[in-house]
């Protein structure tokens, strides 16, 4: 039985070691930005963040997967999908908003073997490139949205 055991456990580890799967090193799949906002406090900075996600994703529910108002995280999961000619990508990412008095930091992060559908390696080096694009753009969107003010000021004029 003990041989047995010890054959079955090399087998899956020679199988796993011969998976041929393309992953990227981490920081080749982070796009990360600090946005300074000056005198304007955690809790608003925390606000204005979901505000942003509920306009920026069709289904804000889905994406956001944890939120925690005292800290000031919220995060996320998205998907990107990509078309090469005719092939679907999906490009799955994660996404994290953390909120201090000030500023706001948000990471978008592509999911280890984030690219799914080609093991072309030029195919993966522009679908890497296409990501991080879409990443620093939402980023921006995010910055111009969290950097004006979300919710006018009260006013009795309607």
């Amino acid at each position: 039985m003990k041989k047995m055991t010890v054959m079955v456990l090399s087998t899956l580890v020679m199988l796993t070691g011969c998976h041929a799967s393309h992953t990227e090193k981490p920081d080749d799949m982070t796009v990360q930005r600090v946005i300074e906002v000056p005198n304007v406090d955690k809790g608003t900075l925390f606000d204005t963040s979901r505000m942003w996600y509920a306009s920026s994703f069709n289904q804000e529910n889905s994406v956001i997967q944890y939120e925690n108002r005292e800290n000031g995280i919220i995060m996320g999961n998205g998907l990107l999908v990509d078309y090469t000619f005719l092939d679907e990508h999906r490009i799955k990412f994660y996404l994290s908003t953390e909120v201090k008095d000030n500023k706001v930091r948000i990471t978008a992060v592509g999911a280890n073997g984030f690219i799914q559908g080609t093991d072309d390696e030029k195919v993966q080096d522009r679908l890497r490139d296409h990501f991080k694009a879409q990443m620093n753009d939402m980023i921006l969107g995010f910055a111009e949205y969290i950097s004006e003010p979300a919710i006018p000021p009260k006013t009795d004029i309607w």
